[in-house]
């Protein structure tokens, strides 16, 4: 899934998804909720189970998200 695939998805822009990979800025709550949706996770595995690498289960990509704590 593309950048731009995945912002239209969680209602973002291609920026804020590119900025996420390159830890330049971090997802707010609602942004990381419509992620672990759209991937298929618990908010709770996304947060607490380390999982700042989200793979895209259907084309093996990966998209790098870094949670600030």
């Amino acid at each position: 899934m593309t950048q731009e695939q995945v912002a239209k998805q969680i209602f973002v822009s291609q920026k804020s998804v590119s900025n996420w990979e390159t830890q330049k800025t971090y997802p707010d709550i609602e942004s990381l909720i419509r992620l672990a949706h759209l991937y298929d996770l618990s908010l709770d595995h996304l947060l607490l189970e380390g999982s700042d690498i989200v793979k895209d289960k259907y084309n093996e990509e990966t998209i790098y998200i870094t949670v600030n704590y």
